[in-house]
């Protein structure tokens, strides 16, 4: 025998030994496993239906309600200082005057002193008016000289409301070093979320009030089903004790330091019980859910180089089927070969790979 002929039949015998080992044969793009490997390996699988399933799509982002543009407010520090009382939660509706908490420092202690004394400076020159006003009747004065009082009085009231109206919601009426931050709107606080003992600077948000109106829902995504989605996108919005329609209006083109990207939707229902700074879930229904799609979970898919597959039950064994790696992204496999009924492998997918690249490559 030729050594060439010795070799081949080698190399065949050695195949089939491997074969009688594994009980595995790949055949058309199929993996077949014994009925114990499949129990060992704790094989799930799923049928398909394209009714829409997005529970199973892993298309669930999460996030926040955030006020719209209409009766929204924002309050922030006048000056630096620490919380010592929170009297109001992310989520809590609102009426105008009511406390939200109150700040103290030395840097409140200074806001105080320059209304006080712009409150001060204003009365007596409201006094030297009054006072003006009468000796001019009896003629001891002169029009100019009472001219001159009512612009003294004009621009220290105008230092007074700029001391003291700089700050909507910031009630410095109060002991000394201390502020109360009050809601200068009627609405809902959307947060941030402030604890006692926290400290602030100057400029930082002390909290946002807005209504439920024209509310948006601040999301975040994964890069890779950022990639999948794109604004029109429909999705279904759940808080707490409600859920509303929303569509997606932006998804961000910057990958964060998180890794994650942010997507910005809009609630189009216009009854809502969903309040600025409530935490939410958001089912999205991307674009790439067409007809010939199925929602399945992330772990169903495998993925070789850049194509991407799913295993299909079929008599005997799994097929391995190429789909679609842009709807793949989006939780969805798409592929001319999976009808609806089909079964795909939801669990034991690592097992079922390595039978196949084991057999499938040289």
């Amino acid at each position: 025998m030729r050594p060439r002929e010795w070799s081949s039949l080698a190399l065949a015998g050695t195949l089939a030994f491997l074969w009688l080992l594994s009980g595995q044969v790949w055949a058309a793009e199929m993996v077949h496993l014994t009925p114990a490997q499949r129990a060992n390996a704790h094989i799930e699988t799923l049928m398909l239906d394209d009714s829409g399933a997005l529970s199973a799509s892993g298309l669930t982002l999460t996030g926040h309600i955030e006020p719209g543009s209409a009766g929204r407010a924002l309050l922030t520090a006048p000056a630096a200082g620490r919380v010592i009382e929170v009297r109001a939660m992310p989520g809590r509706p609102l009426k105008r005057g009511d406390v939200l908490m109150v700040l103290a420092g030395p840097e409140i202690a200074v806001l105080q002193r320059s209304a006080r004394e712009a409150q001060a400076a204003a009365k007596a020159a409201e006094q030297r008016v009054t006072r003006d006003r009468t000796l001019l009747k009896a003629g001891v004065i002169s029009a100019g000289r009472l001219e001159q009082s009512e612009a003294d009085y004009a621009a220290a009231a105008a230092q007074r409301s700029a001391s003291i109206g700089a700050y909507p919601g910031m009630d410095l009426s109060t002991r000394d070093g201390q502020m109360i931050v009050r809601a200068p709107v009627d609405g809902v606080l959307a947060g941030p979320k402030l604890a006692v003992g926290q400290s602030v600077a100057t400029g930082d948000p002390l909290g946002v009030i807005g209504t439920p109106e024209q509310l948006h829902v601040a999301l975040v995504a994964s890069a890779d089903v950022a990639r999948s989605l794109r604004p029109g996108d429909s999705a279904t919005v759940r808080g707490r004790s409600c859920e509303a329609s929303a569509m997606l209006s932006s998804v961000g083109m910057q990958v964060e330091s998180n890794h994650v990207v942010t997507v910005t939707a809009i609630i189009t229902d216009k009854d809502t019980c969903l309040l600025p700074g409530e935490s939410v879930n958001a089912a999205i229904s991307p674009r790439t859910a067409a007809t010939g799609s199925f929602a399945v979970p992330a772990r169903a898919f495998v993925r070789r180089g850049s194509e991407t597959f799913v295993f299909a039950e079929r008599d005997g064994g799994f097929e391995v089927v190429l789909v679609d790696p842009e709807a793949a992204r989006a939780g969805f496999a798409r592929s001319d070969v999976l009808n609806r009924g089909d079964r795909v492998a939801i669990t034991g997918t690592a097992l079922l790979k390595g039978a196949w690249i084991g057999i499938a490559d040289e």
